[in-house]
């Protein structure tokens, strides 16, 4: 899962490389890699997309990795487990990304997770099917969910306006398989969507596995 924190308001162009890169990616590796990208206020470039949860996610992963170093584009993998900070051009991003993912597409699952959701008016409820695969019982981990709207402007099709609060697994056993209803959240709008699943530690450091079903047209 990669997590892309940028502002495309500013005029400057570098959030525009990284986002572009993201989209060559997600080209390439359409069914392996997840993005959702948030869209954060800076200074006086404000966005019509920002929410405060994107500022408190942020400001999350910094604090995690024990950085005060704050700047966009800012992107995260597999939650904490990798960043990339800044782009050149969209070549040199897309480098940086793909040198960094392609080992992972190859890694073992440890989990499986599947996605539903069951829309009602202008509210989506998302169901996930959790399963812990290999050979070792796992704890302390949280599932959430969060709501990429597909806006048709260039460069906004991932954008997040929504999130379920996540819901604790105490413990899952191997081979045990979990249903989860988490929270509604609401869609606000009349655009498609893709609603992202995933499992990760309690802390919110690390993002174990990932699935993402399309919603709306």
């Amino acid at each position: 899962m990669i997590e892309a924190f940028v502002n495309l308001r500013t005029g400057l162009p570098y959030d525009e490389y990284m986002v572009d890169a993201l989209d060559s990616l997600a080209d390439l590796y359409p069914d392996l890699v997840v993005i959702a990208e948030y869209h954060r206020n800076v200074q006086d470039f404000l966005t019509p997309y920002h929410r405060d949860e994107n500022e408190v996610l942020y400001q999350h992963y910094l604090d995690a990795i024990g950085s005060n170093l704050k700047g966009l584009p800012d992107v995260f993998i597999n939650g904490t487990g990798f960043r990339i900070q800044g782009a050149a051009d969209e070549a040199s991003a897309f480098f940086r990304l793909q040198e960094i993912v392609l080992p992972l597409l190859s890694a073992s699952a440890a989990f499986s997770i599947e996605i539903e959701a069951t829309a009602s008016g202008d509210q989506v409820t998302p169901r996930v099917t959790l399963a812990r695969l290999g050979n070792s019982d796992a704890e302390n981990l949280l599932v959430k969910a969060v709501l990429v709207s597909k806006i048709a402007e260039p460069r906004y099709a991932r954008v997040v306006t929504g999130a379920a609060t996540g819901t604790e697994i105490g413990r899952l056993n191997r081979g045990q398989i979990l249903k989860i209803s988490l929270p509604a959240v609401r869609t606000g709008d009349s655009v498609p969507h893709e609603l992202i699943a995933y499992v990760c530690d309690r802390d919110e450091k690390m993002i174990y596995q990932v699935e993402k079903i399309r919603i709306g047209r």
